[in-house]
């Protein structure tokens, strides 16, 4: 071969060389991009779902400056949402919360009207008011305490049902390898199972064969006879 022959084919095994690694490159980016999508996409799908359950991780506080609130009679007090309305969200999260100096009031009324019946330690939410009535009936205005509103960011449950759809293809993504490696164990092991009872039909025939040219020895007679019987009078 001429050396100009031999520059060629030496260039040419070069780029089916090269070529060959970057197939393998981008088949190991595309797997691995894969898996961090899949990851991505679970993630993002348990938030969606996890903030619409529970209403964590998402949520904000408000805090009731005390000339805020105004009485409304007996023990019940509201704060206008007027000046929050650009983090009052409307419905609320049905986790939503009053707290009283940290500690949430206990009774979570469906209206105003059951704030003013429960007289101590209950809260509600309008469109444009909350309502509280203080653990101990005292003036919210007076005693000294904070209050403030937990409120956890509503998620739609038509984003929620959206949320699933990217949690089940991260998972689906995810636990695909797996999936893998389990279906070629229960391969593995059929394929296993079913040489160990050729060899079971094997040796029987092999044993019932000597037992009918009477070479077998005690104890095969006595397998065979006994599988014999069993099987109706057939080897196997």
């Amino acid at each position: 071969m001429r050396p100009d022959e031999e520059m060629v084919a030496g260039a040419g095994h070069g780029w089916q060389s090269g070529v060959v690694v970057l197939d393998r490159l981008t088949r190991i980016s595309l797997r691995v991009g894969l898996r961090v999508l899949g990851v991505l996409a679970t993630l993002a799908g348990l938030a969606l779902v996890c903030q619409y359950q529970t209403g964590y991780p998402l949520r904000r506080t408000l805090h009731f400056p005390s000339a805020l609130m105004r009485s409304e009679g007996g023990a019940a007090f509201s704060v206008s949402m007027s000046k929050f309305k650009n983090n009052y969200p409307w419905p609320v999260h049905r986790l939503s919360t009053v707290l009283e100096s940290g500690k949430p009031l206990k009774i979570a009324a469906s209206s105003s009207e059951r704030v003013r019946e429960s007289a101590m330690g209950a809260y509600a939410f309008s469109p444009k008011r909350i309502w509280i009535a203080t653990s101990d009936a005292s003036d919210p205005c007076t005693n000294g305490r904070d209050y403030s509103a937990v409120l956890p960011i509503t998620i739609s449950p038509s984003w929620f049902m959206a949320g699933r759809g990217p949690l089940v293809l991260g998972l689906a993504m995810v636990l695909w390898p797996l999936w893998l490696v389990l279906a070629r164990g229960v391969r593995a092991a059929a394929r296993s199972i079913f040489r160990l009872a050729t060899n079971v039909r094997e040796w029987l025939w092999r044993s019932w064969r000597r037992a009918m040219s009477q070479k077998a020895s005690l104890f095969e007679r006595f397998m065979v006879g006994a599988i014999t019987s069993a099987a109706g009078g057939r080897p196997f």
